[in-house]
């Protein structure tokens, strides 16, 4: 742990409020674990969840492999940690950063894709897993704890004194400032991205209106039971539930380029949570202290403390192992699907962005239209598919995706396991 007398940000903190700056200051000075926090753990596990969602959008085989993969990496971490904290031996920052490394953007789809099993909701996830009844309801249990394992360890981290050596009290100041510094932090690089996310939104849905509003028809006319009481609440949330349902139908659907888009931010903002561009955060996490107390870490060279670990140590190196399987998938995939990918890029990607520009200037080459023809005609394709990305073309997709018998008394069984909310 850095001494208070041998950094300069620990000597001005005392000309602070200790109880907005405090918790801060705790968190940059605690101990960082290097075969937790080092470079090449946090770069494998970036890559080896990048890699394995592309395996579970494109592969044409079974992804329960690469399921079991994310869910033996996260639960490895989270069992360490649990055994850390029995053992008093974990560092607030490294309790922080199992967080960080296991909230991922596909640990968030595994419990999206849970939501939808749960409630007997069709989607790709779990149509992937195989036909194997039990390898589905392991996957959702174990996707239950881990759930549970991120509230309970979330609220162990603030309202718990059982980290090693250290006395992190929090108040509400402390947090809210922590809190926005790694807000801050964790868009960094994607700030920029995040506004076109609604502008466009907003374009295609003044672009689409009369589409949206027959989707919405489409969506109400479909028979349901009525409340018998308060039957005025179920209209409204049905008018904002169908209203949202029929945009993401026209909108999503058309253009896809928005959905992965959005998927393309959230992997920035996790590397950038975990701090990518930086080899030892030990010492990124001094000079972003000195930045937040208004100190130029420029003019603070000689406190920097020493680099605390070996990029290319033991642990580092054995951490990179698990990278290689999924990355060898992904560049076989790669290999074989090389014309499909080559026609995308110098034919259908060309085509579609041309389209998109016609359609935003003059309404005309509406790709909806394609979408609600094909569906009118039966089509059976990807949801993922229509020109935009090298998808998939298997039967069963996103959207339009069919349930098995098997799959419906699946459902049932998990409806006994976790009990439907609503």
């Amino acid at each position: 742990m850095a001494e208070p007398d041998t950094l300069l940000a620990y000597n001005i903190y005392n000309s602070y409020n200790k109880d907005v700056v405090g918790y801060l200051v705790c968190v940059a000075q605690s101990d960082r674990d290097p075969d937790m926090q080092g470079y090449a753990v946090r770069l494998s596990a970036f890559v080896a969840n990048v890699c394995i969602a592309i395996l579970i959008t494109w592969s044409e085989e079974e992804v329960r492999s690469s399921v079991n993969l994310v869910l033996l990496q996260v639960y490895t971490i989270l069992l360490a940690t649990a055994i850390s904290l029995i053992r008093h031996n974990l560092s607030i920052a490294d309790a922080h950063f199992t967080l960080t490394i296991t909230i991922s953007p596909l640990g968030v789809y595994f419990v999206y894709s849970l939501y939808r099993f749960v409630r007997k909701r069709p989607n790709h996830l779990y149509a992937r897993l195989g036909t194997s009844r039990s390898s589905k309801v392991i996957i959702a249990i174990l996707t239950t704890i881990m759930l549970a394992w991120w509230i309970v360890f979330d609220l162990l981290i603030y309202f718990s004194n059982i980290f090693k050596g250290e006395d992190c009290n929090v108040t509400f100041a402390g947090w809210l400032l922590y809190s926005i510094i790694e807000s801050m932090l964790t868009l960094s690089y994607a700030f920029l991205l995040i506004p076109v996310l609604p502008i466009f939104w907003i374009i295609y849905f003044i672009r689409h209106f009369k589409d949206i509003r027959n989707e919405y028809k489409r969506h109400k006319a479909k028979p349901r039971d009525t409340w018998r009481v308060f039957s005025w609440v179920q209209r409204g949330y049905l008018a904002v539930k169908l209203f949202i349902i029929a945009q993401w139908d026209v909108i999503a659907l058309s253009h896809r380029w928005l959905f992965f888009l959005f998927i393309f931010i959230f992997y920035v903002s996790w590397g950038s949570s975990l701090i990518l561009w930086a080899v030892d955060t030990r010492v990124w996490y001094y000079e972003l202290l000195l930045a937040a107390l208004g100190t130029n870490p420029g003019n603070s060279k000689s406190e920097l403390p020493a680099q605390s670990f070996d990029p290319l140590g033991y642990g580092q190196l054995l951490a990179i192992a698990v990278i290689i399987e999924p990355l060898y998938a992904v560049l076989r995939l790669a290999f074989f699907r090389r014309r499909e990918i080559g026609r995308w890029l110098f034919l259908q990607l060309p085509k579609s962005l041309w389209h998109g520009i016609v359609f935003i200037l003059t309404g005309k080459r509406n790709p909806w239209k394609t979408i609600r023809e094909k569906r009118l005609l039966g089509e059976s394709k990807d949801g993922l598919d229509f020109g935009e990305v090298p998808i998939s073309r298997r039967s069963s997709g996103v959207y339009e995706e069919k349930w098995s018998n098997e799959d419906l008394e699946l459902g049932k069984t998990a409806q006994v396991i976790f009990p439907r909310t609503g």
